[in-house]
């Protein structure tokens, strides 16, 4: 789950801030040894680990725990059916994300994140923040990504006219580019600059550098 495969799946289709505080309270330890909440699902990288064959699950979801994956834990659930969650990774049993929230029960056993609703924080393995983003009926409000260096990379802002105003950073802190994409992600307008200030004509070039280096994100 991030921000850039809600973005794949957009083009192809938190701060623990909560529609519901019922479950404010409950805390969730790292140590697999002390967990109480149930684990509902499995995930990994490898398509081949599915053996489900309801084509609502994910392909990388799991019945059994998969090596250098992840696990959901169910929390509980609100007056809406919405489910509380959180996810692990397998590895180190370190979060992979902040609780939140999942509306349909199908969406459990998946790790695409438009089926999310609320904000939410994801981890890297070593407890760094690598995103925080907010989804309001499957469309992603705004969202936020950093760099291994922790400084900041991306940030995304949904606003009245239905489009996206991003706005990009080097992993030196340097500005590189602001633009805007509609609700589709297809480049309305930009502008960029290199690592000096200077103005670049060839936004989009820009852009695809930054997401490259984001791909490895975690």
């Amino acid at each position: 789950m991030n921000i850039q495969s809600f973005i794949r799946s957009a083009i192809l289709a938190t701060f623990f801030i909560f529609s519901n505080q019922t479950f404010a309270n409950n805390t969730t330890s790292s140590s697999a040894s002390i967990i109480k909440q149930p684990i509902v699902a499995f995930f990994g990288y490898d398509p081949d680990y599915c053996t489900c064959s309801d084509d609502e699950n994910d392909i990388i979801y799991s019945p059994t725990p998969i090596a250098e994956g992840f696990y959901r834990i169910l929390l509980g659930r609100n007056d809406k059916g919405y489910y509380f969650v959180q996810d692990f990774y397998q590895e180190n049993n370190q979060a992979q994300s902040s609780p939140f929230w999942i509306p349909e029960t199908h969406s459990l056993f998946s790790f695409e994140p438009s089926y999310y609703e609320g904000s939410t924080t994801l981890f890297r393995k070593n407890g760094d923040i690598a995103e925080n983003f907010t989804l309001e009926e499957g469309i992603l409000i705004f969202g936020e990504q950093f760099y291994k260096n922790n400084k900041k990379a991306v940030v995304y802002k949904f606003n009245k006219n239905n489009q996206y105003q991003i706005t990009m950073w080097y992993d030196s802190g340097k500005k590189a580019a602001e633009y805007t994409v509609d609700e589709y992600f297809e480049f309305i307008k930009g502008k960029a600059w290199d690592q000096n200030g200077k103005s670049i004509s060839d936004v989009k070039s820009v852009i695809s550098q930054i997401n490259s280096d984001l791909i490895d994100i975690f």
